[in-house]
Formats: structure tokens, sequence, C-alpha cells
């Protein structure tokens, strides 16, 4: 038997990946011509935060989007009170999102659970003549929660998808 807990957070703001499994296998010889044997393992993950890019596309590619901004200030005494919230958001008309404005807009998680039974059974009919049998199930529940704010791509990108495919 074995219970793994992983909990990680991700190199992306508002990443991160949680996961409990447990596994336990059992072998037993019932008799010299006989083994059964079963597998069970159960897992529970999230993956919280929209990773580098949603759908691959250019306007939604998070690593483009960030190689646009400064991510330090170069010269200590330049002052912050220059700060342009529509080049902040907008990316100055290049049609680019902060990739920290655009992290922190949007909230993605995607649950899984998972069982996975399994079984055998072994019958040695003659010396060099063994049969076999397995059976196995696999079921899988994933849900994933989305929220995209104004600021999101992604979101006007699935309203454009949705008006030309629904008239």
């Amino acid at each position: 038997m074995s219970l793994t807990a992983n909990k990680e957070e991700g190199i992306l703001l508002e990443s991160g990946f949680d996961r409990y499994l447990a596994t336990f296998r059992m072998d037993h010889k019932a008799s010299d011509k006989l083994k059964i044997g079963f597998n069970v393992r159960y897992s529970d993950q999230a993956i919280s935060g929209g990773g580098t890019s949603g759908s691959g596309t250019k306007s939604t590619n998070r690593l483009r989007h960030s190689v646009q901004y400064r991510p330090f200030l170069t010269n200590t005494n330049e002052e912050i009170d220059f700060f342009d919230e529509a080049l902040y958001v907008s990316g100055g008309g290049q049609a680019l999102t902060n990739p920290i404005a655009i992290t922190q807009a949007e909230y993605r998680k995607a649950y899984t659970k998972a069982i996975n039974l399994s079984g055998y059974f072994t019958y040695s009919i003659l010396k060099n003549l063994t049969f076999k049998s397995t059976v196995g199930i696999d079921n899988n529940d994933a849900k994933t929660n989305l929220f995209y704010s104004k600021i999101t791509v992604i979101k006007e990108s699935i309203e454009i998808y949705n008006e030309k495919n629904l008239t």
C-alpha cells in the first residue's frame, strides 16, 4: 500500500498542482496452481492556473505577452507616477495583455478524480501451460471551473467563436 500527497506551487503566478494518490496491491498464492491478485488506485488532483497558453494562439500565449513588459525597473530613481493603465492592460495597442494582469483576471481550476480497479487470476493447467484472466475498470471524473474577466483575450475568442458557429 502506498499513499502520496503532492502540493506544488507553479512557476507562473496563480498556478499550482495538488494531488492525493492511494494505491493498494495484493497478490496471493491460493494453491500451487492458483494465484489471484488485485490492484486499487485512487487519485484526486487539482490543477490551478491557465498555464502558458490557453489555446496556443499568438493572442493567448502568456510567454509571448511577457516579453513585451519590463520585469523590473532599470533605474532605481525612476518615478512610478507615470503609470498608464491603458498601456498596462492593453500592451500599448499591440493586441497584447500584461501577463500579470491577465493571470490575476482569470480563474482556472481543473479537478480530476479517478479510481482504477483491476484483478486477475492465474491457473497453472500443466507444467508449461498457464491460463490467466484479467479484468479491470477505470472511472474518471473531470471538472474545470473557469472565469474570464473583461480583459482576457480568451473570453473574447470564445465569444467570437460562438457567434460564428451559432448563427
